[in-house]
């Protein structure tokens, strides 16, 4: 870290301490189709639910009422960027309901040189250059928070908030969202963009982002302003984001930087021919790796495993694909895990009632108990050798996750370390194995 700080963007300061809730408008508007003019408040929700909401108060009543679900379009009056600008969205009574997502506002087509973004419930991702910001009192504050990650020809300066440790707190024992950190996206080169340009390079941000710590997390609410600071656009959209609470990573900061991970897996979410397959695993990680039953999480876990074997034996190499469907599932999976150098015999000591299980069985190996568990899931016959057995279940998730967490890392080219986390106590970090 230099010692020479770089200032923070001055929002820092003003964030409030456990909500990420955000007033986007809140003016005249004029409901388009009966013309009524209506006050109209719009807020981006995190608690109690994750929408974009409305509230329209009216000076008199219209003679009819919205039926519950229907399209209502207001037309903006403030003035500035939002002067003009038809917003839709959905009633949920007379006065109130919520708006289309991903909606951006404003001159859309003004392109910029940066956004502003929030980045909700993001958490501990490590230290980083000194910053400064200059605190509601008046007084400097200085502290090391400032990252870069890279993604492509894009990079984001990502700041932590001052109290980020305190903030994390009480979000872990609340429950509750916040913007945990600010984020000022930019082309390296500088060279301008729309908001249509940059929407899928904050896409990938998200899911590159949640993927690394194992929950989602979201820039949300990008925003541009012109040299004057004044608002050409703003997203009006609450992305999907997660408490911190509850949910274990493979990454930790003694792993390695964020930035490494978050780039090598972006760049795959941005490409043409892989993009649509990255986002599919990394949205089925995040999903097995938290919420839901433990039923479901072996299950979305081995369907994505389906996927990847696919994408890198089929469509990427030269494997036959009527041989490849042929074969059973668990030498798909063993065939990756062996490319990647990762252990698949024997199962380990610490992983007991899997370990008893495949040999009652008579499984040769992790892959095949793993593979012969989720198959007793999906073509249920007899329950009584999954649930009698305690904690097999609960052991053939935490494997199971961990050859999907290893095999995205292996194929976006990660050398880095990890955390074992099938190991439960204290997170020992080790290199990947197939590292150099």
């Amino acid at each position: 870290m230099g010692e020479s700080a770089i200032l923070a963007h001055p929002s820092i300061s003003t964030l409030r301490p456990t909500t990420a809730n955000q007033v986007l408008y809140d003016g005249p508007a004029t409901e388009v189709d009966s013309g009524r003019d209506c006050r109209l408040r719009v807020v981006a929700r995190w608690l109690p639910s994750q929408d974009v909401r409305w509230t329209a108060h009216f000076a008199e009543p219209g003679p009819k009422a919205w039926s519950a679900d229907a399209e209502v379009r207001f037309r903006l009056k403030a003035r500035g960027a939002y002067s003009g600008q038809e917003v839709a969205g959905r009633a949920l009574d007379s006065a109130s309901g919520w708006m289309a997502g991903g909606a951006v506002v404003g001159r859309a087509e003004a392109a910029v040189a940066a956004v502003l973004v929030r980045w909700v419930n993001l958490g501990h991702v490590g230290g980083g250059s000194w910053i400064e910001a200059v605190a509601g009192d008046g007084t400097r504050q200085r502290w090391p928070g400032r990252q870069s990650w890279r993604l492509g020809e894009w990079i984001m300066a990502v700041d932590a908030r001052p109290d980020l440790g305190a903030v994390i707190e009480t979000l872990k024992n609340t429950g509750k969202y916040a913007v945990t950190h600010l984020g000022m996206l930019h082309r390296i080169d500088r060279r301008s963009f729309t908001a249509e340009e940059c929407q899928p390079i904050l896409r990938a941000y998200q899911l590159a982002g949640s993927f690394v710590l194992g929950r989602f997390t979201c820039p949300a609410l990008a925003e541009a302003r012109d040299d004057g600071g004044r608002l050409l656009w703003r997203e009006w959209e609450a992305r999907l984001a997660d408490p911190l609470d509850g949910v274990d990573a493979w990454w930790n900061s003694a792993a390695a930087a964020i930035a490494d991970p978050v780039r090598l897996l972006g760049e795959r979410l941005l490409d043409p021919k892989r993009g649509r397959v990255a986002r599919h695993l990394a949205q089925a990680y995040v999903a097995s790796n938290r919420g839901g039953f433990v039923e479901q999480r072996i299950t979305i876990a081995f369907a994505a495993l389906e996927l990847l074997s696919w994408q890198r034996a089929v469509l990427e190499g030269s494997a036959d694909p009527v041989k490849h469907e042929n074969k059973k599932a668990a030498w798909r999976l063993r065939a990756m895990l062996k490319a990647a150098k990762i252990p698949i015999s024997p199962i380990p000591a610490h992983l007991p009632a899997l370990k008893a299980f495949a040999k009652k069985e008579g499984h040769s190996d992790a892959p095949q108990a793993v593979a012969e568990v989720r198959h007793r899931l999906t073509h249920p016959k007899v329950l009584d050798d999954l649930y009698d057995r305690e904690h097999l279940l609960t052991e053939a998730w935490w494997l199971t996750v961990r050859y999907l967490e290893l095999l995205i890392l292996h194929w976006v080219g990660y050398t880095g370390g990890v955390v074992d986390r099938t190991k439960r106590g204290w997170p020992q970090v080790d290199t990947v194995p197939w590292a150099p």
